[in-house]
């Protein structure tokens, strides 16, 4: 992308061939129209995108540039693109010819010819001011154009770690409607993905953890019988559902759903609470529905709702807090086991098991790993994410200097 494009007027070409000279021997990449517009290549096209890609624009102010039609032209196309404007004076002006945008700024002057090499120090440093913020905003400018002009496809939007540099922009004052736009539709398609990855994980996270404590439970090849292996895979399903569920909707809701609750955290909370309940409670329940156990007694009620509790507080933890991701594999693993314990002890008469095992044992031996195995899926991408920004830490501060 050019460093600077340069706005004239043709009677002062002399003075800029000479001041383009001088910035490309400082290696600076300007973009000016003598040199840059194809032949036969639509004319007024060519000068915006020549604006848009470029970091900065110099005018070059005089009586004949102020009096010029095409120079007014690209004024507004640079404000337009909140560019940074720099003038500069090689012949002063009348003040009343002066438009208020360019009066406002501090303007550069070159009108003595013996001070040029003063002048252009003083230019050089006010185009290395903010340098890394404006190729910033003018990558992020040109992306956005494509973006406008591709009828708004979703295969141009911002992703991972560009998304996350570029998106730091959107409150800034020099941002234009479509720059905006073209941040909060990556920002909401990335969280889509990042939802749907969540639920994926979640689900593969139950699925595995009943498919381990079935395999395991059942060794004998009278047990695993096709039916049995059928519920198996059904109650991995269902549980693998709910989990993923869960893990989804405990870093963030649905952009529909997060603008009709508004801001109101006490709201939002509330309402995480039920739906983490509810869900927990409906895959506790699936063990005793596809296992063909169900049934109405009190102690069953018992059982499910400590279970679905149990499995609702962990994943509300997650969503209110700032926990690291491993820890909260830990605290859903621990509370995932915990109402299994609970309800398999025989001194607890008010509870039925919630997983069948036929070894007490079993608690630690297949109970735990199962925890772990689901609770892992519910936070695998969570993890993932820490162990990525943990690694690019270390490389950064192993990295030798070139």
């Amino acid at each position: 992308m050019p460093d600077v494009f340069v706005s004239y007027s043709r009677k002062d070409k002399a003075f800029v061939e000479k001041l383009v000279a001088s910035l490309a021997e400082k290696k600076r990449d300007v973009w000016v129209d003598f040199e840059d517009i194809p032949f036969a290549a639509e004319w007024w096209e060519e000068i915006q995108k020549g604006i848009e890609s470029s970091e900065s624009a110099i005018f070059v102010i005089s009586p004949d540039y102020l009096a010029s039609e095409v120079c007014g032209l690209e004024v507004n196309h640079v404000r337009k693109n909140n560019k940074r404007i720099v003038p500069i004076v090689i012949e002063r002006p009348q003040r009343n010819t002066v438009p208020d945008a360019l009066a406002a700024l501090n303007w550069i002057f070159f009108d003595n010819p013996d001070a040029y090499d003063d002048s252009f120090n003083k230019l050089q440093m006010t185009l290395d001011t903010n340098l890394v913020e404006m190729r910033q905003h003018t990558r992020l400018l040109v992306k956005a154009s494509e973006w406008a002009k591709a009828a708004h496809t979703d295969s141009l939007l911002l992703r991972g770690e560009e998304l996350d540099e570029l998106y730091k922009l959107i409150n800034r004052p020099d941002m234009n409607d479509l720059m905006r736009d073209f941040l909060q539709r990556s920002e909401e398609r990335h969280r889509r993905e990042e939802m749907a990855q969540r639920f994926f994980w979640g689900l593969m996270g139950g699925l595995l953890g009943i498919a381990f404590w079935a395999f395991s439970t059942f060794r004998s090849e009278t047990l695993i019988t096709p039916d049995r292996t059928v519920y198996t895979i059904a109650l991995g399903q269902v549980f693998g559902i709910c989990l993923g569920v869960m893990s989804m909707l405990a870093d963030e809701l649905p952009n529909r759903l997060q603008r009709w609750l508004g801001k109101s955290q006490v709201v939002r909370v509330t309402l995480r609470s039920l739906l983490f309940t509810g869900i927990g409670i409906f895959a506790w329940a699936s063990y005793v529905w596809f296992l063909q156990r169900l049934s109405t007694t009190r102690q069953d009620t018992n059982s499910l709702l400590l279970g679905g509790i149990a499995l609702a507080l962990g994943f509300l933890v997650r969503s209110v807090t700032k926990l690291p991701a491993w820890a909260f594999t830990f605290v859903i693993a621990a509370l995932i086991w915990l109402p299994v314990f609970i309800t398999y002890q025989d001194n607890y008469t008010n509870f039925v098991p919630l997983i069948y095992f036929d070894n007490p044992n079993q608690l630690f031996t297949i109970g735990i790993p199962v925890a772990l195995i689901m609770a892992i899926g519910a936070n695998f991408r969570a993890v993932y994410q820490q162990v990525e920004i943990y690694y690019h830490q270390l490389t950064a501060k192993t990295a030798v200097p070139t």
